[in-house]
């Protein structure tokens, strides 16, 4: 996304920014893990369900980005551990506003990817397609490792990675679910993670094609390297089939020859 867009929006809407939101989304989905818990809401109301929110359960485009990770207490706390840093450190490096507009392109890609299909397909064809917010707190983990792919994760608390070795997996594991999945997978996946491909896809883009130019460059150079720059004209030897021949130019005729025949080569 160009920078100047993000300006213009930032001094239309930056008043609108939720400050800390990270923190916000991370509250939400602690409260609703210990309603669970308690037995209070049933998770499969929270998610989101485009036939649903048809039929009038609007609040499910809300509470699905509450919905806790995993179940399991030790588990979601790292998940939380984790999810805070990548969204203190995108909004520290971008800004609140950028931050705010990163997730809520995702926000609302997620529910359009849901939405959209049920306003065009019947009801029952749907029936247990539902969206949680994996693919969207994906986008997150991606914008992080591409900002700053040589950050460490020590995995089982002491294996160091990469966070781009570790992102490269992810995104293969949604490629794949994406080549294999159905037509509303497809969706899902793309919903999700719009909002990565709107901020980083031109940039990528560039840099591939760049990548690609310096590439051809090189090869050109190793060519024109690789021709020699000395032969004789009698035996057709070369400075690069025969580096360590010395060659010389005769002073009647001109032309060069090798060592081997400067000296009778015919000429008169």
């Amino acid at each position: 996304m160009g920078q100047k867009l993000l300006n213009s929006l930032e001094k239309r809407f930056g008043n609108y920014a939720v400050h800390n939101i990270t923190l916000h989304i991370i509250g939400a989905q602690v409260l609703f893990w210990a309603l669970i818990m308690m037995g209070h809401i049933e998770p499969t109301a929270m998610v989101m369900d485009g036939g649903k929110v048809l039929e009038g359960e609007l609040w499910r485009m809300l509470t699905f980005i509450c919905m806790p990770p995993n179940m399991r207490p030790l588990f979601i706390i790292f998940a939380w551990l984790i999810f805070h840093l990548l969204g203190t450190t995108l909004d520290a490096h971008w800004g609140t506003f950028k931050y705010n507009l990163y997730l809520f392109i995702g926000f609302i890609g997620s529910i359009a990817a849901c939405i959209i299909p049920a306003l065009f397909v019947d009801a029952s064809a749907l029936q247990g397609i539902i969206v949680d917010n994996a693919y969207f707190q994906g986008s997150i983990f991606f914008a992080f490792a591409y900002l700053y792919p040589n950050y460490e994760f020590h995995l089982f608390f002491f294996l160091p990675v990469k966070v781009k070795w570790l992102a490269l997996l992810t995104g293969l594991f949604f490629a794949l679910s994406f080549i294999t999945g159905g037509w509303m997978t497809k969706l899902l996946i793309l919903g999700g993670t719009i909002n990565f491909f709107i901020f980083f896809g031109q940039e990528i883009y560039l840099n591939f094609k760049t990548k690609k130019k310096r590439e051809g460059s090189k090869k050109q150079e190793v060519v024109v390297s690789s021709e020699p720059f000395h032969q004789c004209k009698k035996c057709g030897i070369d400075d690069v089939t025969h580096p360590t021949m010395g060659f010389r130019y005769c002073s009647k005729c001109g032309k060069g020859f090798c060592e081997d025949h400067i000296t009778n080569h015919g000429c008169e």
